[in-house]
């Protein structure tokens, strides 16, 4: 299908197109340093991009004060670094000597592409290749000229490391301990055009790795200098350990590199975010016009003038069956309130709504209806807390779906990753029926449909985390479920519970750690959104990782709960386990029941025989 928001991931991405697509982040300067640095986003929200950039803008720059080197771990290739016959120490010295070979390769690739491309010759090329070539045991006599054939030998070197590696056998080819720091000072000192350059090594995916193979690169950053760097990019919770290869060593955050959360550090706040995708979407508009010869004008690069927005109260006055609600609502409410008969004749669906919760929650009758004549700020407060369940609970008694629509709205359920924003918008276009004319408006009933497409897709494909994937799975059904009651319970006791904390308790230490292995493969893959605790109901109760957690806003359309953050509630870190298999709603009704009366959850044992 041909549209303006077909391509989704960096790696699928064409040159010629990337360079129309991109977008430099606001603060990417923060980035451009000869400090360690490691990246932090969840899968598709750009970081494959930026490290992509900064190579190009490093190897492309007249000055060359860094030169920009990508690797990408991939899944597949490191674990075929990994033989079960060798010691641990024995796979750290092939994995080392691999990733050093194989940034060796890249190094010499990118020295003949800035040789290429600057039409220049290297002042010492032979004597340093020569003399690179000298450190490597190889059986033949080889004489190289040139960074490109120095390049193939690395690659050579790479490929027999992996098999022997794969036949268990121990790998012995060079002292990769110093290899890249000689490697990149002697360029220093023998190349007048890079006496100043810091080499920047570009590591992707890092959470690929095992935790053996984190301790090579570890080491790597722990040892970065003035002239030897290294920026990686890894999902949240991507670290398995922060040893490295060295006895009783770690990697210290703030001392051996800059912790940088890409989205909130290199792009920015909420506003800057919002400009960002912006012009994202501009640049894909743009490129699809110019390429299908559409006449467009400066006005149709706007993404906001093509998405129909409508708001919550105007749809809802639009449902088929919202007069037959209010009548029977207002009927029901006389009854309970019958001095108010005329201001309750007055009131949209939202505000009857309103009326019966507040009621349910044993308010004042005089206060009710005073402020909600006056509208008073005690009014706008009822309005804040409760409105997105009164919507919720309208829309289920009137059997009508929630709406989502306009760009605000998919930054939100996306939790600003740009992959997620640019496939509802993929959905929501489709392909254009005419290259005549630009794109017509998107209903709100397209852009829905888009959003809830993107939803379900998001939950099916949490099958497909390695191991852990069912106990994920289960987790996030057993979330969601428990959170749409408490966002449809009548007496709207809890409003808009969509994260939480864990509660520590006696839980067996086997039990504990399976759960909190799930709950890492939970965040890495970007199912849980962690956060820094806030404030507990007792301050005496263990916080299980000292984290909140809050579930992707992404499948809020799925289970139709709250995508922004807002309430939360404590589970017992035998409930969250629980939650690992497939339990039946009764379990989950159970859970909610103790949740609402936490003064008896308090003062008595929860009852696991009811479960």
């Amino acid at each position: 299908m041909n549209t303006p928001f077909i391509d989704f991931k960096a790696t699928e991405i064409s040159p010629e197109k990337q360079k129309c697509f991109f977008v430099e982040p606001k603060y990417i300067n923060k980035l451009i340093s000869t400090k360690a640095s490691i990246i932090t986003g969840e899968r598709g929200s750009g970081k494959t991009t930026i490290l992509r950039h900064l190579e190009k803008m490093f190897n492309q720059s007249d000055e060359l004060d860094y030169i920009g080197i990508y690797y990408r771990f991939e899944t597949a290739y490191v674990k075929a670094l990994f033989s079960s016959e060798l010691t641990a120490e024995q796979n750290i010295a092939g994995f080392a000597q691999s990733i050093a070979a194989t940034v060796g390769r890249q190094l010499c690739r990118t020295l003949e592409e800035i040789k290429n491309n600057k039409n220049i010759e290297y002042e010492s090329e032979q004597y340093i290749c020569n003399r690179l070539l000298s450190d490597i045991e190889i059986n033949e006599e080889i004489n190289i000229k040139s960074f490109g054939e120095l390049a193939d030998v690395y690659e050579k070197l790479r490929k027999k490391i992996l098999i022997n590696i794969q036949n268990g056998k121990n790998v012995c080819f060079f002292d990769y301990t110093s290899f890249l720091s000689d490697f990149c000072e002697m360029l220093r000192q023998k190349e007048t055009m890079f006496s100043n350059s810091c080499f920047c090594i570009l590591f992707d995916e890092y959470e690929n790795l095992t935790m053996t193979q984190q301790r090579v690169i570890n080491s790597f950053i722990k040892n970065s200098s003035y002239y030897l760097t290294f920026k990686v990019c890894m999902r949240p919770d991507g670290f398995w350990t922060k040893n490295t290869v060295a006895e009783k060593e770690q990697l210290i955050p703030g001392h051996d590199y800059e912790d940088i959360s890409y989205v909130k550090d290199i792009i920015g706040n909420d506003s800057d975010v919002k400009i960002h995708i912006r012009k994202i979407c501009a640049n894909r508009l743009e490129y699809f016009y110019r390429y299908n010869h559409i006449p467009f004008k400066e006005e149709n690069l706007d993404i906001d003038q093509y998405l129909e927005v409508v708001k919550d109260d105007a749809s809802i006055e639009s449902w088929s069956r919202i007069e037959e609600y209010k009548e029977n609502l207002r009927n029901e409410l006389k009854k309970r309130y019958p001095k108010k008969r005329n201001i309750i004749d007055q009131c949209n669906a939202i505000d009857l709504k309103l009326i019966f919760i507040l009621g349910e929650k044993r308010k004042n009758e005089d206060e009710i209806f005073s402020s909600m004549s006056n509208k008073t700020e005690q009014y706008k407060n009822w309005i804040h807390n409760y409105k997105k369940n009164i919507i919720a609970q309208i829309a289920s008694e009137c059997e009508q779906d929630k709406i989502y629509c306009g760009l605000n709205v998919f930054i939100k359920l996306s939790n600003s990753n740009t992959r997620f924003i640019l496939e509802i918008l993929y959905y929501a276009f489709g392909e254009l029926d005419t290259t005549d004319n630009v794109y017509p408006k998107i209903s709100v009933v397209r852009q829905t449909e888009a959003v809830k497409r993107i939803a379900k897709y998001s939950i099916d494909e949490i099958n497909y985390i390695p191991f852990n994937g069912y106990k994920v799975r289960n987790l996030v059904n057993s979330l969601g479920n428990l959170f749409n009651m408490f966002l449809n319970d009548k007496r709207a006791k809890k409003f808009e519970v969509n994260n939480f904390s864990i509660r520590s308790t006696t839980m067996l230490e086997e039990e504990t750690q399976e759960l909190r292995a799930v709950l890492k493969d939970a965040v890495v893959w970007g199912i849980l959104i962690p956060t820094t605790v806030t404030k507990k109901k007792q301050s005496s109760n263990m916080v299980f990782d000292d984290r909140d957690y809050i579930l992707h806003p992404i499948f809020a359309p799925y289970f139709q709960i709250s995508y922004s953050k807002r309430q939360k509630c404590e589970l017992d870190d035998r409930w969250v386990y629980l939650m690992l298999k497939a339990v039946p709603s009764s379990v989950i009704s159970n859970i909610n029941k103790n949740i609402l009366e936490e003064d008896v959850y308090y003062q008595q044992k929860f009852e696991w025989s009811n479960m």
